[in-house]
């Protein structure tokens, strides 16, 4: 989840910040364990848009989109929304512009998940964070690449979930090869990181302003 702002005191650099955060969410692309978090690029890019973001990352490694459409993880995505609410961030908050990111589908190509299952959960997730309270655009990476692998069955459910209303193109994570990889063949290096950085910042202006 990311809050992004336009209009922040004076007083105030432009600076990114993750307000709450899984275990897995803080990890770094010189982590052996591969959590390859890209929040810092991330919001180092954001920032030429926009005068503060706020990172709420819920991500956990090796988990099915099942899981967090009804299962052990439904919840996070929810949670998240309300904790930046008790922080004063929502949709109705004056210059604040909300986005979720989803960065997820490794797992389900090796899971053998269908893509009539993939949509289907990711539009229960959807619908869960609008319950919450999110109101904002939702941004769907193309994203299946693990160790060398990649799933053209959960390519073509992503691809299939965007329709430039509620969900948009958050670029194609799988362009990006071994050498854009830490050791594991499947989470970002550094250099990893600022690609896959750049290509969602690139897909989120495509979807219009105020990105």
């Amino acid at each position: 989840m990311i809050a992004l702002e336009l209009t922040t005191p004076a007083s105030i650099a432009k600076k990114h910040i993750a307000i709450t955060a899984t275990a897995d969410a803080i990890g770094c692309g010189k982590s052996p364990l591969g959590p390859g978090n890209i929040c810092g690029h991330l919001g180092d890019l954001l920032l030429a848009t926009f005068d503060r973001v706020i990172f709420a990352p819920v991500a956990i490694g090796s988990t099915s989109i099942e899981r967090w459409s009804t299962g052990d993880m439904s919840r996070l995505i929810p949670v998240a929304i309300k904790k930046l609410a008790l922080r004063g961030v929502t949709p109705a908050t004056p210059g604040v512009t909300m986005a979720m990111l989803w960065m997820q589908g490794e797992n389900d190509g090796a899971f053998g998940t269908t893509q009539a299952a993939y949509q289907a959960a990711f539009g229960t997730i959807v619908t869960n964070a609008l319950a919450a309270g999110f109101a904002g655009r939702v941004f769907i990476c193309k994203e299946t690449w693990a160790s060398g692998n990649v799933s053209a069955t959960i390519q073509a459910a992503q691809t299939a979930a965007i329709d430039n209303v509620q969900v948009f193109f958050g670029g194609n994570l799988d362009r990006f090869g071994a050498a854009y990889r830490q050791v594991d063949n499947t989470h970002p290096n550094d250099l990893g990181g600022a690609a896959f950085a750049a290509e969602i910042v690139t897909a989120m202006h495509a979807s219009g302003g105020p990105f």
